[in-house]
């Protein structure tokens, strides 16, 4: 799998046999028709021409990374030399205004008790739980890149991750974007670098493996809440770069195709161009759960956009839902 991350329905176990017996199929280019984050694909690579579809915004992105990138990713230690004094600038602002949060935070993560951890959490501010902050992300939403960065420090503290790695967060992605601004990273480079943000975030959450619900403290989780509390974003990120490469060759990767687009859509649209898959993988998602909810924070980095929230999850409101996981539906989209 090219991106560590915990993700529903991935076939890392299955991906060989399912490889051996496209093996067997004709010659010509694999169409991974519901690809989340490629582990089939992965594993065809390079033997043949690999074309990845997904409907989500995260997992196209993945495809795109590891199967058509022109480039890899900016060597880690040239991206931190480049980044940091921009993440300590929103860092730096972000810290003056949650002083107060971030002592009570530290205080608590330092004692290990889980009554004060526990309170703690519960007093974190954050948009779901705190009117003022909602009106702010209204007013966000229409000013993205209002500095400093800080939809995950009023979002998603006091949740899926603490405040300070909110904050470290928050200012990774500000970091990010003002390199592009100055040129100093082109739009592939971008690509890399959020996407190791993603699998940072992955790596420092407290959820039960998605993101459909965050970990709550308590006495069977609290030794690993503050494991995963304790843990830096940056140093994760800057871990991911590391790790990261693009798949095969890059004259084998300029022939592949990513398409982000319904399933059922996609195969009529190519059923009618001259040139199309030999192989066609389709696993689509076969149970009542809809893969939106489950990674709607990472849509979220990626689009770095303020959306309305939803429930205690936080969840995204344009959330795609698929036929294929509705009893109505289901028929007529197999």
């Amino acid at each position: 799998m090219p991106l560590q991350v915990s993700y529903m329905g991935t076939k890392r176990k299955i991906a060989p046999q399912v490889a051996a017996i496209i093996s067997k199929g004709p010659p010509g280019p694999l169409l991974d028709l519901f690809s989340g984050v490629c582990a089939v694909g992965s594993a065809v690579a390079p033997s043949r021409q690999v074309w990845c579809n997904d409907i989500q915004l995260f997992a196209a992105t993945v495809a795109r990374a590891f199967f058509a990138s022109p480039e890899p990713p900016t060597h880690f230690d040239e991206v931190a030399e480049a980044a940091r004094e921009l993440y300590l600038t929103n860092k730096r602002a972000l810290e003056l205004r949650f002083a107060a949060n971030l002592a009570k935070e530290k205080i608590a993560f330092e004692s290990r008790i889980l009554e004060l951890v526990a309170r703690l959490e519960a007093e974190i501010p954050n948009a779901a739980s705190c009117k003022q902050l909602r009106r702010e992300r209204a007013i966000l939403a229409k000013a993205p890149t209002e500095t400093p960065y800080r939809l995950c420090a009023i979002t998603y503290s006091g949740g899926y991750i603490g405040l300070s790695q909110s904050i470290q967060v928050d200012s990774i992605r500000y970091a990010i974007d003002q390199l592009r601004d100055r040129q100093e990273l082109n739009e592939h480079q971008k690509m890399w670098l959020c996407l190791a943000l993603c699998q940072a975030v992955s790596k420092v959450s407290t959820t039960t493996g998605h993101f459909a619900q965050y970990m709550k403290v308590k006495r069977g989780t609290h030794r690993r809440f503050l494991a995963q509390r304790s843990r830096s974003v940056w140093a994760e990120w800057l871990r991911a770069i590391s790790e990261f490469a693009p798949l095969g060759s890059r004259a084998w990767r300029s022939r592949n195709r990513i398409f982000r687009e319904d399933a059922t859509e996609l195969l009529s649209r190519l059923e009618k161009e001259k040139y199309r898959p030999s192989v066609i993988y389709a696993d689509p998602p076969y149970t009542k759960d809809q893969y939106s909810r489950y990674y709607h924070l990472y849509e979220t980095l990626l689009l770095y956009d303020y959306p309305p929230l939803e429930g205690i999850g936080r969840y995204r409101p344009d959330r795609f839902v698929s036929k294929f996981s509705t009893k109505t539906g289901v028929e007529a989209a197999m």
